[in-house]
């Protein structure tokens, strides 16, 4: 059930990441695609029910395949071009410059790392806290 659950929350994620794209600022983007995604984990790991590696794996892929998903519509519809040039700016000398392709490898890189190794953190304390009471 939690799994469902889970798949659920995704797509409605997705169907909110899709028609609030054009009004998202950076830190609303970082929200919705990274924050939620690692909250998503936190619930799912909290479940009694399941093997806690294999609910933080599943949790982790889902939420990468959410991201890829997303990417690619942006990207073929354009819609991440007219995202990058309303946040991106210049400050005095310095610039806040977003990548120009939602999926480039190094974005991709980026975001396993970050869903997949916060799901092994979470079974990492949650283990070390179960040996130790």
């Amino acid at each position: 059930m939690i799994y469902f659950l889970e798949v659920l929350f995704y797509v409605i994620l997705g169907v909110i990441e899709f028609f609030t794209i054009n009004q998202l600022s950076s830190i609303s983007f970082i929200i919705l695609f990274y924050v939620l995604p690692i909250l998503c984990t936190l619930v799912v790991s909290s479940v009694k029910s399941g093997k806690l590696l294999t609910k933080n794996l599943l949790s982790s892929i889902l939420a990468l395949v959410e991201y890829l998903v997303m990417g690619n519509l942006f990207n073929n519809l354009g819609l991440w071009s007219k995202f990058v040039a309303r946040n991106s700016m210049k400050i005095n000398n310095g610039e806040i410059q977003i990548s120009n392709n939602m999926l480039s490898p190094l974005q991709i890189v980026f975001v396993i790392v970050l869903y997949f190794g916060v799901g092994y953190l979470i079974y990492y304390f949650a283990k070390k806290m179960k040996n130790r009471g």
